[in-house]
This record gives structure tokens, sequence and C-alpha cells, in this order.
């Protein structure tokens, strides 16, 4: 062998000596053409001690496959179990003489050579029950902790969000536990093992090293997952759980950050945002994000989720039933001429704008000495304050080079840092509206402080100049947007003298239960039988800022559900999977209530009222309808290898049942698929589902389809008693003289409470009309790998989920999830 000899790449399967893969990939070295066998298992155990498990197996073999002109391929392993045990059984195998050189071997450039490496440690992952959460897996490890690790790494979904010193490996003494034995045979070994009893079984300490364990190559150890059993009914927490993240202290982090931040003009500009998002805990999540592969993603929920409020002031902004009076449409008219004035290079912060402003909101606008911007509107009673309404206006906008809507976000996080608010701050999310433009440029902002600070726009940009001769629009759409401003001020005063004064809200502490503060305000909902359900939230679910689904436990009866706030559900294709076994039990579906967190504990909460008009209007920005879905929380597992072809049967079956009545689910991925207790499929978020076009089908198919859709419809229409409230609130409409032009002016003469029957009525009646069909959000991940077909705003069709399931069960195959 010399230098110049040509290197070459030798790729190969790891497999144990029962001739099961280890890992679901391939692996590679590179050597040259001359080397022999002997060197290359030196050259595979340098490179699995170096990327393995150092140490961790006594023994390394090269086979090779009879016939290498067909090779396995990487990212294509569906069956790799299955194709390897036959290779070995067929006897398509032979082990080349140590001696042997690569080059004498002819090894093929695309030719998969099998490792044998002896020294594998099976492993079966158990609940605080002991009851198995996943089947039998191998892997490398010198010690116990490295075990533990690897069965960590191995199931991200299921305990990643744990560390692994946290985990128990059991060593059954009595009861030898085999790996190939199946699930249900070791689930019931398992049940008859005292592990109380140290003769019958002991916990290993992680320093141990597995070499010293003398453990045979088909014996299985058990790595024991800490539950929290605090709730008293059994309920396994491993997940889906809440994420561990402490909200408590993450918020306290946040807050201690705020009075070493540098002024917020500084962290404004485009330099200085980037610095300020290089610190986790100072990113204002506000849809911005800074030039660098680090950036974080600054998506964030809706505000409207975390207080009514800011729905108060989107839909009243929308509203085309609220009508400014004339004297407020001529204060609009003067607010807007004086907008346009280039020549006061002092109008942010002029008496001019101040006056304005008072007019408008009826508040009174002081510009704070202790702050920079051009006034706050604060709350200022009982020995608290908290800014309600921020203002930050340029001459022009871009003036000073910075977006005033970012120094907006930035003024709003430095004065919850103040010492005066917080006593509010420690109660509530501290819901505070913002105003920032330049020139006639205006924008209205909502923030909140969950566990960190989230600030999106209410509003566009608007232009709140004259520009045309015709402008009559513009100034009904600016005064419309101020005048809801106005109104909702004054609940907003309301809420903040409520939360200083109150007894309901629990203290704030750090080592506490999750404060109400860092969760969504809807904590009610009424049942299906009309009675009021309380709950409380224990966690997030994801430990992501974008996320939106919850766990919470009911009062009462302690039993957990998931609450989740969507825009678009499925909640008929939900029912149905549900009347079949095959989803969570819906318990709510429908709008937000209208009152905060702790006033649902008085009585039955009034639903928010939906937008009239549709999502967007001259200037305020699109803001969706947001709804609450309420489902039962369900223990799962996850299907082991050997019934992974009886999943793929279940899913498919659960697929079929979807097709044949008119069905499509649309986002078939592994975090909507879940096995119960028993291995039955179990899908979650319907936020895409929905039904499919049946044109094509029989009309025998076609009749029963519909059959299913209206017995569905039925169930989460309105019941016969709010019918007859429909029908009623909409007699107040029928025209006098059988014109329907005189409908506008008919509604126009009602007063408000009957203005306000006539929408809910409208609402039901839509809830009462067939849904479109279900199609592939806007919002669709590239970065997902999708089936052919979908596209946004394409129609989901059943072939779409059948390939999403192939997807799925090829990803267990190779041992991805």
């Amino acid at each position: 062998m010399t230098s110049t000899d040509p290197n070459i790449t030798i790729w190969f399967i790891l497999i144990n000596a029962k001739h099961r893969p280890i890992y679901y990939r391939l692996f590679s070295v590179d050597l040259p053409e001359s080397s022999t066998i002997i060197l290359l298992e030196s050259k595979i155990r340098e490179y699995l001690a170096a990327t393995c498990a150092p140490d961790s197996f006594s023994r390394i073999d090269v086979w090779r496959c009879t016939n290498p002109e067909m090779p396995f391929i990487d990212r294509d392993m569906d069956g790799l179990e299955t194709k390897v045990e036959a290779y070995f059984k067929n006897k398509q195998d032979r082990k080349p003489s140590t001696r042997s050189s690569l080059q004498d071997l002819r090894v093929l450039d695309n030719e998969t050579l099998f490792v044998e490496a002896t020294g594998a440690v099976w492993y079966v992952t158990v609940d605080h029950e002991m009851r198995p959460i996943r089947g039998p897996a191998a892997t490398l490890a010198r010690s116990i902790k490295d075990l533990a690790k690897s069965a960590q790494e191995g199931s991200p979904r299921i305990i990643g969000h744990l560390n692994h010193d946290t985990l128990v490996v059991w060593r059954s003494i009595v009861s030898k536990l085999r790996s190939d034995a199946a699930l249900i045979d070791l689930t019931r070994t398992i049940d008859e093992i005292d592990f109380n009893d140290n003769s019958k079984a002991i916990a290993l300490c992680q320093g141990i090293s597995i070499a010293d364990l003398d453990i045979s190559e088909d014996e299985v150890l058990l790595v024991q997952v800490p539950g929290k059993g605090e709730d008293g009914e059994g309920e396994d927490d491993v997940s889906p759980l809440p994420s561990d993240d402490n909200l408590n202290s993450d918020f306290e982090k946040t807050y201690s950050r705020i009075r070493g931040i540098k002024p917020p003009s500084s962290n404004s500009t485009s330099a200085g945002y980037g610095k300020d998002h290089s610190v986790d805990h100072d990113i204002i999540y506000d849809g911005l994000y800074a030039p660098s592969k680090s950036s974080p993603n600054t998506v964030a929920p809706p505000v409207h989720i975390y207080h009514p409020i800011f729905w108060q002031f989107t839909r009243d902004s929308n509203d085309p039933s609220v009508t400014p009076d004339s004297n407020f449409l001529t204060s609009i008219r003067n607010f807007m001429t004086r907008s346009c004035d280039m020549s006061n290079s002092e109008l942010g912060s002029s008496k001019d704008l101040q006056h304005c402003l008072r007019k408008l909101l009826e508040w009174d606008i002081p510009v704070e000495t202790n702050y920079e911007g051009d006034g706050v509107i604060m709350f200022n009673h009982y020995n608290a304050q908290i800014p309600m309404v921020i203002a930050e206006f340029r001459p022009t906008l871009g003036e000073g080079g910075y977006d005033p809507t970012v120094l907006a976000g930035n003024l709003m996080r430095n004065m919850l840092g103040e010492r005066k608010s917080k006593s509010i701050v420690d109660k509530c999310c501290c819901p505070i509206f913002m105003l920032a433009g330049g020139g006639p440029w205006l924008c209205v902002l909502g923030g909140v402080f969950i566990n960190r600070f989230v600030v999106q726009r209410l509003t566009d940009m608007m232009w709140i100049g004259f520009g045309t001769t015709h402008e009559e629009l513009r100034v009904y759409q600016v005064a419309k947007v101020l005048l809801a401003l106005r109104n909702s001020l004054r609940n907003l005063e309301n809420y903040y003298e409520f939360v200083v004064t109150t007894k309901k809200i629990p203290n704030f502490s750090v080592k506490g239960d999750s404060h109400p503060r860092h969760f969504p305000y809807p904590n009610s909902f009424i049942s299906s039988d009309g009675n009021l359900v309380v709950f409380e939230y224990l966690g997030r679910l994801e430990r992501d800022m974008r996320c939106v689904i919850y766990l919470a436990r009911i009062k009462g009866t302690g039993k957990k559900v998931v609450v989740k706030f969507v825009d678009r559900y499925g909640a008929e294709v939900h029912q149905f999977l549900a009347e079949e076994g095959h989803a969570p039990q819906l318990l709510y579906h429908g709008p937000l209530p209208e009152k905060t967190i702790y006033d649902a504990f008085e009585s039955a909460p009034a639903y928010q009222r939906p937008m009239n008009g549709g999502y967007q209007g001259l200037g305020p920005a699109a803001a969706p309808e947001m709804k609450m879905v309420v489902m039962e929380y369900i223990t799962w597992s996850k299907p082991h290898l050997g019934d992974l072809v009886q999943s793929r049967d279940k899913i498919a079956a659960v697929l079929e049942k979807l097709r044949s009545n008119g069905y499509v689910f649309g986002d078939l991925r592994e975090p909507n698929v879940m096995f119960d207790a028993n291995e039955e499929v179990k899908l979650i978020d319907f936020d895409w589902a929905g039904r499919y076009d049946i044109k094509d089908l029989s009309p025998v198919q076609q009749a029963d389809i519909k059959a299913t859709w209206t017995r569905l419809a039925d169930t989460l229409k309105p019941t016969a008693e709010e019918q007859i409230e429909v029908d009623e609130a909409l007699k107040m409409l029928v025209p006098r003289v059988n014109d329907p032009s005189d409908v506008p002016s008919r509604y126009a003469q009602l007063t408000t409470d009957e203005q306000t029957k006539v929408k809910k009525a409208l609402k039901k009646l839509d809830d009462f009309s067939d849904p479109p069909f279900a199609l592939y959000p806007i919002m669709l991940s590239p970065s997902l790998a999708w089936p052919d077909g979908a596209a946004p705003c394409s129609p989901i069709l059943p072939a779409h989920d059948t390939s999403h399931a192939g997807q799925f069960v090829s990803a267990l195959w190779c041992g991805q999830i």
C-alpha cells in the first residue's frame, strides 16, 4: 500500500448478532483501495468510536452480500429489517477473508456491506408505571449513562424534553426480557415483575459500565420515564405533555433584563435591532427578524387570544354599522389635515398632536419626561401605574433611521420594567395599545407581556392624509379606527382597575404553578348540555412561542383536556372520527368568550360577536376570527417495529372511512397521528380537514355521503330554540313594502340591542350553510414534503392523505420518528 493508492468509499449497514439493523441508515468510511479487510474493520471501529459510543462493542465482523449489484439506497430504507434478515436467511452472504484487499474483492462503488457489531444493548422505554411506550430498540453504549442518552435522543417527541439524568434504567433479575419477544409478551412479563424487590429487579447506576454487567445479546433493559402523578388520576404525562419549561422563571428572567437594555431608540435601528435580538430573553416577538442565520422566528399567536380588548378593537374598526357622529368626523378631518403639514418638524411631540388626540380619544395624552416617545395614556390609580396607549410619531415616516412601530414595542418593554408597574405586571399579560407613525401615516399596534413580549400590528400603516379630491371614505375609515380605540380604552381602564383591586387573581410566585398571566384569557365554555365548564391551564404542549395548544384541567372533576386556538377547523370531520373511535372526544368548538379569564367564574360567558363585513376593511390589518377547540386528553403510545405493518393497515382503514364518507384529513404528518393504549389509531389536529368534491362518485355513494354530512352538520348547528331566536331576529329586517332595497334603511332604524340580535342571527345562519371543500392553506410550508398536487389554496384530495400515510409509515420504518 502506497500513498498514491486511490481512495475508495465503503458503504455499510450496522447490524447486531441477530442480523437486525442497529441504526436505520447507511454509514461510510474512506480508505485506500489496497486496504485489507482487517484494516477496514479497524477503520470502522475508529469511526464508530468517534460517532457512536467508544469501546461499546467487543467485536467487528464484515459480511458481504453475494449479490452486490442490488445495493441499499440511503433515505429509501423501507423494510430494512426484513431485507437484511432475508439475505442471511437465504445464505446470500459470505464473510471475506481478513487478508483480502478491497481491490481483490472488487467492491463496487454502490455496494453496501454488512458490519456486525457485537455489543449492542437492547432496551424498552417505559412510563412511570412501567408500561411500555415504545417497542424494543438497540443502541451502542459503553455505560448506563450512554444508554439513557440514546433512549432520550432516540425518542425526541416522547422524552426529548427530559434530562437523561432523570431516566432510570432497570434490569430484570429473575424474568429475563428478550428482544425477540412480541410487545404484548414483553408487557405481560414486565407486569409480573415486582420492582420493589431487589431480588427481582434492580435500578442501575448511570456510571456502571455495560461490559461489567455481562448482558446477553438478546437481553432487554428498561428505561423508565419519570411521571408527575400529581393529579391522582393515574394518567401518564409522558407525551403529549406541557413543555417542562418553567413559564414563571422564564417570565422573571425576561423581566429582570429590562433595566439593563439600551434606550429604545438605540434598539430600534436595523443594527440595534440585530444586537437586541441576539439575546434570548431580550427578543420582542413582533414578526421581524435580524439578518442572521441564528435569528429566531418572532412569530407569535394573535394577541387577540390573550385579551378580548384587541378583538373588540379589530371588530369595531371593521364594523360597517359603526357611525361616527358629525363632530367626531370633523375632528378627524382636522387631524388628517394637520398630519400632511410637512413644515411642522415637531409634529410628533407638539401640543398640536396632543390636542388632536385628546379630543379624539377623550383622554389626556401627556409626554412623560422619564421616557422616550411622544405621549402616554397612563392608568395611574391605587399606587400602581401602567401604560394603556403609547404614542410614537416622527415628522416623516422613517425619520431618525428607525421604524416607529419597532420603537413603540421597545417603549412598551421599558415602561413595563418600571417598579410602579410591577404589581400589575405580576398579575396579568398587560394588554397595551400603541400608536406609531410619521407625517400622514398611522398604525395601531397591540402588545402583551406573557413570558416574553409580543407586539403585533392591529392595522396596516394607514395613509391618513388627503391625496385626491374624493376622500370621504378614508375620513370615515380613520374615524372608525380611532373611535374603536376610544371605546376600547374605556374597557381597558375598567380591566386594570379590576386587576389592581381584585383578590381573584392568584399571587405570582416563581416556584408556584404556572401563573394564569402566561396563558390565553378564555378559561370556560358551554358544554353540549348547556352547563358552564371552567378549566385551568397546566402548560403549553410545545416549547415554542408560536404554540396555540395547551393542556388544561377541568375544575371540579380534574379531567384533563386539550385547548387549542384556531381560525379554521374541521369540526365536522373531528366529530365523525370521534364517533368512530379514531379521534379524541370533541367537547367544544366555537367563538372565544368576551369575558376575561377571571370574570368567567361569575356567570356563563357571552361569546364574541363576529366581525361584520369580512376580515379586512380600509386600514385595519387582516385579523382572523379566532375560535377555541376543547377536546379530551388521551394518553398515547407509539407502535414498535414489529407491528408497523399492522399500524399501516390501521391508518389505511381510518383513511378509507374518511374517503368513503366524503372527508379528507389533509395534514397526516407524524405529530398528528397517535396510537392509544390499545394501539388504535387516533388522529388529532383537524385544522385542514373537511369535505372533498364527490361529483365523480356514483349517485348512490353521493347520497350516502350527503346523508352523513347532513347528520353531522346538524350536531354542530344551533338548536331548535336557537333557530326560533334567529327567525324572530330576522323578522325585524322584513321590508315593509316587500322591497329588498329597504333592508339597509330598516336596519339603521333598529336600536343597538336589536342590531346586535340581527348580527348574531346572521352569524348563526352562516353556521347552517354548507362548508366549502377543504383546501390547503396559503401558508403551506415549503420546507416540508407534501404529496404531489398539494399547493396553496388547492383542493385536498383522498389521494393526498394516502400518500402522506405512506411517508409516515416509511419514516417509522427508517427509525426517524
